[in-house]
Order: C-alpha cells, then sequence, then structure tokens
C-alpha cells in the first residue's frame, strides 16, 4: 500500500500512519518510514519512541541505535508512560 500523493496532510504524518498500520505486519517498512519521519522533523518524540520500540522487539536491545532512539525519547518526550516504557528498555 503506498501513500496516495493527493491526500491529505503532510509527509510527516502520512509516513506516521503508514509506519502505525504496518508495524505488525512489516516492521522493517514502518522502521523506514519512522526514521524518514526523524529526517523530516527531529523533533517528533513519538517517532523515537516508536522506532525505539520497533528496533528493541526486533532483537537490537544492545544496538547503539536503539539505546539512541529511547534516550532521546526519555530526553523530549512527554508522555510519562512511555519515558517509563523506554527507560524499562534501556
Amino acid at each position: 500500500m503506498l501513500a496516495d500523493p493527493k491526500a491529505e496532510g503532510s509527509p510527516e504524518q502520512i509516513l506516521t500512519d503508514l509506519a502505525k498500520t504496518w508495524k505488525n505486519k512489516e516492521p522493517n517498512f514502518a522502521s523506514a518510514a519512522l526514521e524518514k519521519v526523524l529526517v523530516l522533523n527531529s523533533a517528533n518524540a513519538d517517532a523515537y519512541f516508536e522506532l525505539g520500540q520497533l528496533y528493541y522487539i526486533d532483537g537490537k536491545s544492545k544496538d547503539s541505535r536503539t539505546k539512541e532512539l529511547l534516550n532521546k525519547y526519555v530526553e523530549i518526550g512527554k508522555d510519562a508512560d512511555k519515558i517509563q516504557g523506554a527507560r524499562t528498555c534501556l
């Protein structure tokens, strides 16, 4: 499924929606979409959290990229439950 170029929303929102839709079916596709979200907006805290979670679940819990993403969410995130979840994974 590709994003409709005529769809409403920013590229960032479209990629975020695609990642949510595909994270359980095609986690590699979802990861790629979230990486692109971070390129478009490096202040998107939720993308850091979701991508860190995807990498953690994929068995990359000790990977430096996973730690970087989750630490960044702890630093800039606003959701207390997600912050605690990120700390638990670290």
